[in-house]
């Protein structure tokens, strides 16, 4: 098979693409007007996407947690337990 057999084969319609990645058709359609989302192919007004394309769109979309929030997160939360522990002794009189 040659390689512009390979690319045609790999060529998808919106309907398709949208059902890859698991967005509605018009998300799609939004997305290239905001030119955001994965690259598209257009040939005589047809809108067309490479399967190639899909997939590295998938893959630069790939969230990783970063411990450094996590421990952002986790400290933040030990401060308001701290902050709402003063702010109780305050109250109560047990303060200053």
């Amino acid at each position: 098979m040659s390689s512009s057999t390979n690319s045609i084969a790999e060529l998808v319609t919106p309907c398709e693409a949208a059902q890859r990645l698991k967005v509605s058709e018009k998300t799609l359609n939004n997305w290239r007007c905001l030119c955001r989302g994965p690259k598209y192919v257009k040939m005589g007004g047809i809108v067309l996407y490479r399967l190639s394309d899909l997939n590295d769109f998938i893959n630069a979309s790939v969230v990783v947690p970063s411990l450094k929030v996590l421990r952002r997160r986790s400290s933040d939360s030990a401060e308001n337990k701290e902050g709402r522990r003063a702010k109780k002794r305050t109250s109560q009189g047990e303060g200053a």
